[in-house]
């Protein structure tokens, strides 16, 4: 009982409860800017490793790794600085959202990275373009990432929905 009461917290002016993972979880959101800025990181410096040398790809992808490993995004980071108004009054973002869409950007530099280094170009090309073209359209509003991941949270909610009979 007392673990329960550690965990659930009455919702001021509703009398409802809300669990402290929710609460931290709100209070731990990215205000936009700084998402969108990492956002244009990616697009910048994969299009211009392109443009020069496809060795240039290490950096974005060393970010990203930095970001996913130890939860330190440098882009984010140096991003504050800029920022002005407290961060609270920005819109916000999913930090989960966030890590799954640097995971799948990585994922695909990392992939990318390997393809130039074994001499397959074209395999390499289409990767780190993906990402270019996800980050892109996230900077004109939809995030295919984010998609991505509702539609895979609504495949597993559904999938263990119990099946009613016809």
């Amino acid at each position: 009982m007392a673990m329960e009461q550690v965990l659930k917290r009455e919702h001021p002016g509703t009398g409802t409860t809300r669990s402290a993972g929710s609460e931290a979880r709100k209070a731990k959101t990215i205000p936009r800017p700084l998402v969108q800025a990492n956002r244009l990181f990616l697009v910048l410096t994969i299009g211009v490793a392109l443009i020069v040398h496809e060795a240039l790809l290490i950096i974005p992808l060393l970010t990203g790794i930095t970001s996913l490993i130890f939860r330190w995004n440098p882009v984010i980071v140096f991003g504050k600085r800029f920022l002005r108004r407290r961060p609270s009054d920005y819109r916000r973002e999913d930090p989960l959202d966030q890590r799954f869409n640097q995971t799948l950007a990585t994922g695909l530099l990392g992939l990318a990275v390997v393809s130039f280094a074994l001499g397959a170009p074209v395999v390499g090309y289409i990767a780190s373009g993906m990402v270019i073209l996800a980050a892109g359209v996230a900077l004109l509003g939809f995030c295919v990432g984010c998609y991505i991941r509702f539609r895979i949270r609504q495949w597993k909610h559904t999938r263990n929905q119990p099946s009613v009979p016809s």
